[in-house]
């Protein structure tokens, strides 16, 4: 890009502390589609590099989840005839329990086409032949996938929370109150009323 190297990073800098796109073109005097057009490559590198690196990675507990967002507008907002990437979109995040260290990532919808392709970079990324204890929660795609890919080198647990009933006058966007939740221990697995183990 025909732009000086300074302000691309301060663009990417101010986007990565929370700067909607207008601040950030407010601030750098950069027009919007470069902005766009900048996160859009910073994105691919940043890929790349994960790809090369984060390869034979020796794991003991590794943790899953989704981070919901929406593109465009929320998903029941979407009309058949629109672009159907619009709505939910999820990124899918792996990371080691006790080093905080991101194995692999996949953004898409809730589904199981993106939890397949989740778990087989997971397994990429993860030194062949580990044995390791992995978690997730109760999304039922993970039921498959886990044990279809990595096979019997893991110990898989869904952890099942059960959220409390919002009290009345409770603000719309309040997180849930978890009432009750178990967690896997990487030492001595254990089953327990919202834990399922499988193998």
């Amino acid at each position: 890009m025909a732009i000086p190297m300074e302000t691309a990073i301060l663009a990417l800098k101010t986007l990565l502390e929370g700067a909607s796109v207008r601040s950030v073109e407010r601030i750098t005097e950069l027009h919007r589609d470069t902005i766009l057009k900048l996160m859009v490559m910073a994105g691919e590198k940043c890929e790349r590099i994960m790809g090369q690196l984060i390869r034979k990675v020796p794991v003991r507990d590794v943790e899953v989840d989704e981070v919901w967002a929406f593109i465009g507008k929320k998903e029941k907002r979407v009309k058949p005839d629109e672009d159907q990437n619009m709505g939910d979109c999820y990124t899918f995040v792996a990371i080691g329990r006790n080093t905080k260290l991101v194995l692999n990532v996949a953004m898409g919808k809730r589904d199981k086409v993106t939890t397949d392709v989740f778990i087989e970079g997971l397994q990429g990324a993860i030194q062949p032949g580990c044995k390791f204890q992995i978690a997730s929660d109760g999304f039922a795609p993970y039921r498959h996938s886990i044990p279809d890919t990595l096979g019997n080198l893991v110990d898989f647990a869904m952890l099942i929370k059960v959220y409390r009933a919002a009290p009345e006058g409770e603000r719309r966007y309040s997180p849930a109150e978890v009432q009750s939740v178990s967690g896997p221990s990487p030492q001595t697995p254990r089953s327990g009323p919202h834990l399922h183990f499988y193998r």
